[in-house]
């Protein structure tokens, strides 16, 4: 049983997606509206699947939504069937409206099944963001089924409190532990569960007056068609009137507290310099860092889950704060103030930060 996920398919003010899984094929259908009583639209499936995608669009900007999910099939009795969820759709960019997000990286299991995620994100929803990035690690092997089940099960709250979820593809959805596993994935069961805006393993989003931008910084994926396509997307942004930030994520760190990840920098800081990027948002490595380079802050953010790194050496002369710790981030946008967070699983703040764009 997967329970059902938000996500955003293209633009947040007018569009979400929502999915779900079954044990056993079967069709739903999705009413959902501005009136949580008669909805007045709905989505049925045509086909019995086991997977199920809906994408909602010609939505209202900055409304609630309400949806329910009901099954054909009366016998059906799965839990989120037939109750009433909500969701609001993102603000209109020229109103510039404050929000907030949720960020978690590496919530994965840890080598004997252990995850303290879902404790820590509970504490991470308490924000009450307005959507949550996690930059990938969210199962140790993209052939472990149950994995992406009990990964389903812990974001269920997500769902229910309306908050979309955004993802950097990590090592370990990607191709970790093929020769265990026997066949090589390269993404494909990630997608087979994800939707994201195509190509999937790396998309962009805008939301209120910042653009999002999620790469795929896997080994081997590092491409001219992606440095392309992210030369493309952030020309775009930069002569974009209402936007004023830039934050880009992906699992792989450029610069951590021990130095320059030499293959993420050759492929992708040059953009960022020259784009007039913010922040970059990373993972992989699980503990938490800010470092400051040329203006840009990089933040790794591995504390969600997984076990934690047993050393930390800050031998980067920029690194402004390291800490082993579980851990989730924060950032609060308002107009052309950025305020940044990072607390740990039991409340107590480890850093924080206040930034201004570099763009304009």
């Amino acid at each position: 049983l997967k329970w059902p996920y938000l996500y955003y398919i293209g633009d947040p003010q007018n569009s979400i997606g929502l999915s779900c899984g079954t044990p056993v094929d079967c069709k739903l259908i999705l009413n959902y509206g501005e009136n949580n009583e008669s909805f007045g639209s709905s989505v049925e499936e045509s086909i019995s699947t086991n997977l199920h995608f809906f994408n909602l669009t010609n939505l209202n900007p900055d409304t609630i939504y309400y949806w329910k999910l009901n099954s054909f099939d009366s016998n059906l009795n799965y839990p989120f069937l037939d109750i009433i969820y909500s969701f609001q759709t993102g603000p209109i960019p020229t109103e510039k409206k404050p929000f907030k997000l949720s960020i978690l990286g590496d919530t994965r299991p840890d080598i004997w099944g252990n995850t303290k995620h879902i404790y820590i994100l509970k504490e991470a929803l308490k924000e009450q963001p307005n959507f949550i990035l996690n930059v990938g690690d969210m199962v140790m092997g993209p052939g472990i089924t149950g994995h992406w089940d009990r990964w389903f099960y812990e974001v269920r709250e997500c769902a229910q409190k309306g908050i979309p979820i955004e993802i950097g593809l990590g090592n370990h959805e990607w191709d970790e532990y093929q020769w265990l596993f026997g066949f090589e994935d390269k993404g494909k069961t990630y997608k087979h569960y994800m939707e994201y805006p195509e190509p999937e393993n790396y998309y962009a989003f805008n939301y209120s007056n910042a653009a999002f931008i999620s790469l795929d910084t896997n080994d081997g994926e590092t491409t001219e068609t992606q440095i392309e396509w992210l030369n493309k997307t952030l020309e775009m942004v930069n002569v974009d009137e209402d936007i004023d930030w830039i934050i880009v994520f992906g699992h792989y760190p450029l610069y951590s507290e021990g130095g320059r990840s030499s293959r993420i920098g050759n492929a992708f800081e040059n953009s960022f310099n020259k784009y007039n990027v913010d922040m970059y948002i990373s993972g992989h490595i699980h503990h938490y860092a800010r470092v400051q380079v040329n203006d840009i802050t990089y933040i790794i953010s591995g504390g969600g889950g997984a076990e934690l790194s047993r050393t930390i050496n800050p031998t980067n002369p920029n690194t402004k704060k390291s800490a082993i710790t579980f851990q989730y981030c924060t950032i609060e946008i308002d107009g052309s103030q950025l305020y940044f967070k990072c607390i740990s699983h039991n409340g107590i703040l480890i850093d924080e930060c206040q930034l201004t764009p570099r763009k304009g």
